[in-house]
């Protein structure tokens, strides 16, 4: 059953910022790579989904259990500090009326990786990779649409992100109505 309610929450959490939402292409050689931080009080869940190319019918449907993804994207995060890399969710083949375990994803075009309890204020990397060449039906290389949705986690720009290029002043910090700006160059 789908819990409209939450979803509706989420969508309009991502709006305010308190949640990642990002539609992306991934590039057969080149893996996807997000820092996150770790919200206090919040498990850090990740989910990716895309629609995958039509793969080619088999000659006998009923009896061929291999994966028929054919653009079998993975995904993984990373604890920067540690170096536990947490898999996603799936079902376990031998057992599949058992319950879902954490591993290697191939049959599904829907992953989620889950971090219960993180600690608050940790750095952890998402990382959106690709089992060989991302292709289209007729076997021509393509770019994979995708969307990642990232709950109990902030994006978050570091000093040692920032280039400085020019002294830039703003002024007063706290203001009604006027905030000044000073360059040492011409502001456009």
């Amino acid at each position: 059953m789908v819990d409209a309610k939450a979803a509706a929450e989420l969508v309009l959490s991502t709006n305010n910022g308190e949640n990642i939402y990002e539609r992306n292409e991934k590039v057969s050689s080149t893996d996807y790579e997000k820092i996150v931080t770790a919200k206090e009080g919040e498990d850090l869940k990740v989910t990716i989904t895309w629609i995958d190319t039509a793969a080619r019918p088999t000659s006998n449907p009923t009896q061929d259990t291999t994966s028929k993804l054919v653009n079998d994207l993975d995904l993984r995060i990373i604890d920067l500090e540690d170096g536990t890399v947490h898999m996603p969710w799936k079902l376990d083949l031998a057992n599949v009326s058992g319950a879902a375990v954490k591993g290697d994803n191939k049959v599904d075009n829907v992953e989620q990786v889950l971090v219960k309890n993180p600690i608050a204020g940790r750095k952890y990397k998402i990382v959106v990779s690709s089992k060989g060449q991302l292709v289209d039906y007729d076997g021509i290389e393509i770019k994979q649409n995708y969307v990642m949705i990232a709950t109990g986690a902030g994006s978050y720009l570091s000093t040692n992100d920032l280039v400085s290029k020019n002294s830039v002043s703003i002024y007063p910090t706290v203001t009604k109505d006027v905030v000044n700006v000073k360059s040492t160059s011409k502001i456009d």
